[in-house]
């Protein structure tokens, strides 16, 4: 695929910038959790690991290597791992009450899920160098 490089490089920078985008608000007192912000609850800054794991997908995709490609596709499988975790955790009812969905988290699970395609599609072999 000519364009898998590139589409991941957008699909990373788009989880980078869906972090700090508003995740869940939590109508019961009015918070609006984020990726790397939330708050006074217990569920961690999912947002930062996020931010890592695009920019350790990012530096593979600028290697013109094999083991980079199979890296990145490790990579790529934990992220959307982590984001299905996050959208389980962020989503779910506590005590009856339970947060409103923003754009955030939608894109952290879209992005995720274009990331592992665009590490799926295999790339021009000539452009790679032979492992010596």
């Amino acid at each position: 695929m000519k364009y898998s490089r590139l589409s991941g490089l957008i699909a990373c920078l788009l989880l980078i910038v869906a972090a700090f985008l508003p995740w869940v608000t939590i109508e019961l007192n009015r918070q609006t959790l984020t990726g790397v912000q939330t708050g006074g609850t217990t569920l961690g800054e999912p947002g930062y690991v996020n931010i890592v794991l695009s920019a350790a997908i990012l530096a593979c995709l600028g290697i013109n290597r094999i083991w980079s490609i199979r890296l990145n596709l490790i990579f790529a499988a934990l992220l959307i791992a982590y984001n299905i975790r996050n959208y389980l955790i962020f989503t779910r009812c506590e005590m009856g009450y339970c947060p409103k969905m923003e754009a955030g988290l939608w894109l952290t699970l879209i992005a995720a899920v274009l990331v592992l395609i665009s590490c799926l599609l295999p790339s021009d072999p000539k452009d790679f160098k032979k492992e010596e």
